[in-house]
């Protein structure tokens, strides 16, 4: 019996029946009939973010109400001993706890000059103080990029970051954030504008 139950299993089966057409959409035309329609969402898509990178403005500082400096100590300790092979051995180069001040071993870099482009005065007293610099790196706090564009610094202008704002402690513009080897520290100047008259 089961014998027989698994022959007729093993029989070929033909239906006969009626042949349709299949009657999907051609994948090719259907990709192009949408075309437009992506081309529409993508532009849409780029013009929001083209909206939202232009209002951006960077971490936002108050603008210094008196003359101050302070200065950082950029000295750090290691957390690891830090390893080299010598001999095909591993020996440890700088044990954990070992000390260094970057600022005594890298060349000194140019100022950092953090301000807010959108302020008249804040403009005003830059430009005073570039008139003594011929190297500088500038930084803007509150000022949206298109606005920053129209304005066209001779060197390029970044936006403050939370790194930057942490890193130096800033708490104002205009500040300018220099290298003291001498001293071995990194020196914040606080810059209330000059009065525009």
């Amino acid at each position: 019996m089961i014998g027989r139950v698994f022959t007729l299993l093993l029989l070929p089966v033909f239906v006969l029946g009626a042949v349709y057409e299949i009657s999907e959409p051609d994948l090719l035309e259907e990709i192009k009939s949408q075309k437009q329609q992506a081309l529409v969402k993508i532009r849409a898509y780029i013009n929001r973010q083209k909206k939202i990178i232009e209002n951006l403005k960077g971490e936002i500082l108050t603008p210094a109400k008196k003359y101050s400096v302070y200065e950082i100590d950029p000295t750090y300790c290691l957390e690891e001993n830090i390893y080299t092979i010598e001999n095909n051995r591993w020996k440890v180069l700088y044990p954990k706890g070992y000390c260094f001040n970057p600022v005594l071993y890298l060349p000194k870099p140019p100022p950092i000059i953090v301000f807010n482009a959108c302020q008249r005065e804040e403009i005003l007293t830059l430009k005073k103080i570039l008139k003594n610099l011929n190297n500088y790196i500038l930084v803007s706090s509150g000022c949206p990029l298109k606005k920053l564009k129209e304005l066209k610094f001779e060197k390029p202008v970044y936006l403050l970051t939370k790194e930057l704002l942490k890193k130096f402690r800033l708490k104002h513009t205009l500040s300018v954030i220099s290298v003291d080897k001498q001293k071995g520290v990194i020196r914040v100047e606080e810059i209330p504008p000059y009065p525009s008259s």
